[in-house]
């Protein structure tokens, strides 16, 4: 009798342990403001009622915490998540379009140098640098007021040879606006250099602007360069020193590879690296060293690894500005499906990660005649139709405007990038979760800010396949959501501690 009296025993204490450790996982209950004895519900555990007091989030889906005090925000270089494209328009509203859909713009990068020194072309020698001036003056939109008043910094880039000063006369057609003889070094550099300082001298005219002088276009591709190496660091040296001479204000740099590892011909050497060597070497200037970047997140540090351990050994008192001035996703198919937005995303954290100074996204416009264009680059098409990626840039831009400071989270599991903003205890936040997957079905997210009381004035919007509003539920603390694979939330909201 006395075993059958311990063993109830152990049997009522059990159910009496999972009762309490059941009950225990329910906060008090809040209801107006004012916390309430709890009711119970029919498994004898307190009702969750809402209001003020931190709640429990829903277990039927994932959970991420964030305590706000304990992240270091970072008021440095957030003028990186602006708006920067590479901008040509190229139908008759997209400069409208892009001039209001923004209230400004951080670095545009614009081909107008490069397409006027390569297509000027005079019967007499004595006026071929006053001809490519012409031509420039009634092409350039950088003359345009309203054009560039509304960006703080401009990347003018160099490529193309003229016909009267290439070392080539062959005019074979590479492509559509292209010639053999625009992809060979100079003939003569008295001349060439001569015709670089009358263009800088023409965009000197503009104070209201930080120039950047990029020399060339993607040198590792032959459709773009047809000399070697030692050609090319030849071609910088004298084009630099040139800018420099018309106006040493202006920033100079290359040597805007297609990749950041990128090798000229069967050449085994990297280009930007051989030419922080012979920059440091010739004492020529390198404001920055820029290349292009089609690819994921994970190769840009790589890059700058690279380059600051290659500017560590050459000897550099300042370490120059780092710039990618074009990219995308990698291929055509991935920034045409439901991923392009969370690659978008996966660069921009990863640039800013590492410590990228400037970026200009390629593009923001189509820029094939066809319609659709298969290649899918713009953040618009040639109809001026918006593609997702324009939301996610959208997303960033607004991040970077009315900020102290941001922290960021990235890594296999969450990527998110919360913004302080000045209007006290107000946040934003863009998060997203990779799916390879890539699945419609939604799932629940809820977001805890583990130090606050409550949170207010919640509002969201998702891109994916397309830009939508989304539908939060806030509770206390904490605000849930539901996201499809790769969608992207970009979310505001403020806090009561």
């Amino acid at each position: 009798m006395k075993n059958k009296t311990t063993v109830l025993l152990a049997i009522i204490l059990v159910l009496v342990l999972v009762f309490f450790t059941s009950c225990a996982t329910k906060k008090p209950v809040c209801g107006n403001g004012v916390c309430e004895p709890p009711e119970e519900n029919q498994d004898n555990c307190p009702i969750d009622k809402g209001g003020d007091c931190p709640q429990v989030p829903p277990q039927n889906g994932e959970l991420l915490t964030i305590n706000i005090s304990q992240l270091e925000f970072s008021a440095q270089n957030t003028d990186l998540f602006k708006s920067s494209t590479r901008f040509r328009p190229t139908s008759n509203n997209s400069g409208t379009i892009y001039l209001t859909q923004f209230p400004d713009h951080e670095t545009s990068r614009v081909t107008e140098g490069s397409w006027s020194l390569r297509n000027s072309s005079c019967l007499l020698e004595s006026e071929c640098s006053n001809s490519l001036v012409k031509m420039l003056n009634d092409n350039s939109i950088v003359k345009v007021d309203a054009f560039r008043t509304k960006n703080k910094k401009i990347i003018i880039d160099f490529w193309g040879t003229p016909k009267w000063l290439s070392s080539s006369s062959d005019e074979t057609k590479i492509d559509e606006t292209t010639y053999e003889y625009q992809l060979h070094p100079p003939k003569n550099y008295a001349k060439w250099n001569a015709a670089i300082k009358k263009i800088t001298e023409y965009y000197s005219q503009f104070k209201d602007v930080e120039f950047y002088f990029e020399i060339w276009n993607e040198p590792d591709l032959k459709n773009f360069w047809r000399g070697d190496t030692n050609q090319f660091l030849q071609l910088y040296g004298e084009t630099a020193k040139a800018i420099k001479e018309a106006n040493p204000d202006i920033k100079v740099g290359g040597a805007v590879p297609n990749k950041w590892d990128g090798k000229i011909g069967s050449d085994p050497k990297l280009l930007n690296i051989e030419l922080i060597k012979y920059a440091a070497k010739n004492n020529l200037p390198l404001d920055f060293i820029s290349w292009h970047h089609y690819n994921t997140g994970l190769v840009a540090q790589k890059a700058v690894d690279a380059y600051k351990k290659a500017l560590g050994e050459a000897g550099y008192a300042k370490t120059p500005e780092f710039i990618i001035s074009e990219w995308n996703a990698p291929t055509s198919q991935a920034r045409n499906s439901g991923y392009a937005p969370i690659l978008m995303a996966d660069n921009m954290l990863a640039f800013y990660k590492s410590g990228i100074n400037v970026q200009t996204f390629y593009a923001w416009q189509d820029d094939s005649a066809s319609e659709p264009d298969s290649r899918y680059y713009g953040l618009i098409t040639q109809a001026e139709k918006a593609r997702p990626v324009l939301y996610m840039h959208k997303m960033f831009d607004d991040l970077s405007r009315d900020t102290l400071g941001v922290a960021l989270n990235q890594d296999q599991n969450i990527a998110w990038i919360i913004s302080k903003t000045s209007q006290g205890g107000c946040y934003k936040i863009i998060l997203g979760k990779w799916d390879e997957g890539n699945s419609s079905k939604e799932t629940q997210y809820t977001l805890e800010i583990s130090d606050a009381k409550k949170l207010v004035n919640a509002e969201a919007a998702a891109v994916k396949d397309s830009y939508n509003e989304k539908t939060l539920t806030t509770s206390g603390n904490s605000v849930s959501f539901g996201l499809q694979g790769n969608e992207m939330i970009g979310m505001k909201f403020c806090v009561e501690s």
